[in-house]
C-alpha cells in the first residue's frame, strides 16, 4: 500500500499533508484520512497528537517481532538509530592482519554449524508453491 509505503520510509512522524505531498497524484485526502485511522485502528500505524497536530508514523515492532529473535531486534534497534547517537566502533586491525582468506574464519565452528543448521532447506514433502508462499510473506513485511 503507497501510504504504508511513505510512512516507512520516513524516519520521523508525518502529518497528513505531508503524506499526501509523498503520495503520487490521484490520492484523495478523504481516502488517505480513512486508511490512516484505518491503520492505526489495526496497529500499522502509530498515531500521535490531536487535529491538526496529528502525526503518523509505520510502527516497525509488530512486524520485526515475528521475523527477528530478541538480539537481532536489539541489533535492528541499533541500526535504525540516528547516525549521530550510535557508539562509534572501530576495526580491529590485528583481526585485519592476522586473517588469511580460505585459510581462518571469522566464526568458530559452533556458530558456523549453527548458521548451516539454519540455512537448511526443509526436507518435508510439501504442496507446489509452498516455498514461493513464504518468500513472498516475508516481502510483504519488508
Amino acid at each position: 500500500m503507497a501510504v504504508l509505503a511513505v510512512l516507512d520510509d520516513q524516519s520521523r512522524p508525518l502529518g497528513l499533508r505531508e503524506v499526501l505531498a509523498l503520495l503520487p497524484e490521484g490520492f484523495s485526502e478523504r481516502t488517505v484520512r480513512r486508511w490512516l485511522a484505518e491503520f492505526a485502528a489495526d496497529g500499522r500505524v502509530v498515531r500521535t497528537g490531536r487535529k491538526r497536530g496529528t502525526r503518523y508514523q509505520a510502527s516497525r515492532a509488530d512486524a520485526d517481532a515475528g521475523i527477528f529473535s530478541p538480539a537481532a531486534l536489539e541489533t535492528v534497534g541499533h541500526v535504525r538509530q540516528h547516525l549521530f547517537a550510535r557508539r562509534p566502533a572501530s576495526y580491529n586491525f590485528d583481526w585485519f592482519d592476522s586473517y588469511e582468506p580460505n585459510t581462518t574464519s571469522y566464526f568458530d565452528p559452533a556458530k558456523l554449524a549453527t548458521l548451516a543448521e539454519r540455512g537448511r532447506r526443509r526436507v518435508d514433502q510439501a504442496p507446489a508453491g509452498t516455498y514461493a508462499r513464504q518468500i513472498y510473506n516475508r516481502l510483504l513485511i519488508d
